[in-house]
């Protein structure tokens, strides 16, 4: 069996190159000042990759998600080490929400993340009854659970497709 060994690091560099998140904020926000690229390891460990400002100076965090491949689903993640138990981002996030994308149709999903939190906790026994899909990494497995975007239709707040 041939495995695909993930890079955190080089998952990090190939997400900040991306235009598809910016163009999805440019589209979907009125009256950005900024965005900011969160290169700070703690911030980045609290699930926080991108610090919008707007011109109110209200601001929002997000933390940004990316598959390669639109399977009509979000692969939530169930635990970030399995080995060790450590849970993964579905529970530990601090942003305040996700944007999940889909490189190969350009869509975006813009997630309230407590909703999604509270959908999860209102669901758990059927989510976890999904088959476990996992992610490989060095020293570490992550194990994840595929829903289906229409299980998800209560915390998405937008969706976005690049023409």
């Amino acid at each position: 069996m041939n495995l695909k060994i993930n890079e955190f690091n080089t998952d990090l560099e190939y997400a900040a190159k991306d235009s598809l998140f910016t163009n999805f904020y440019s589209n979907f926000f009125t009256g950005i000042k900024t965005i900011k690229f969160v290169e700070d390891l703690d911030t980045q460990k609290k699930g926080i990759d991108k610090i919008i400002t707007f011109n109110n100076g209200h601001i929002i965090t997000i933390d940004e998600k990316k598959r390669r491949k639109d399977y009509n689903d979000i692969l939530i993640e169930i635990y970030k080490n399995k080995g060790l138990k450590r849970k993964g981002w579905l529970y530990y996030t601090e942003a305040d929400f996700i944007a999940y994308g889909m490189e190969d149709t350009k869509r975006v999903f813009l997630i309230n993340t407590l909703s999604l939190q509270e959908l999860y906790y209102m669901n758990e026994e059927k989510w976890l009854s999904y088959k476990p899909l996992y992610s490989y990494n060095p020293g570490y497995v992550t194990e994840n659970r595929a829903i289906p975007i229409k299980e998800l239709k209560h915390c998405i707040i937008a969706v976005f497709e690049e023409l």
